[in-house]
């Protein structure tokens, strides 16, 4: 079960707004809890929030011959 955290926590957590938590576990279908309140996956926010960074990191990079 410690795995599980409530929108607000991922939020937090991701830098989002809860809405948006919303919005990206209803369309990633993430694992949910059936009672209230309603718990995420975090492995499935992480994987959500990966895909939808990719590259990212690639602008705090250092420039080749920097």
């Amino acid at each position: 079960m410690d795995s599980y955290f409530t929108a607000a926590d991922l939020a937090a957590f991701f830098h989002l707004s809860t809405g948006s938590i919303y919005r990206m576990a209803s369309t990633d279908k993430w694992r949910r809890t059936r009672y209230r309140p309603i718990r995420y996956h975090m492995d499935d926010a992480q994987a959500s929030w990966e895909r939808r960074h990719q590259g990212d990191w690639q602008h705090y990079a250092a420039k080749p011959g920097e």
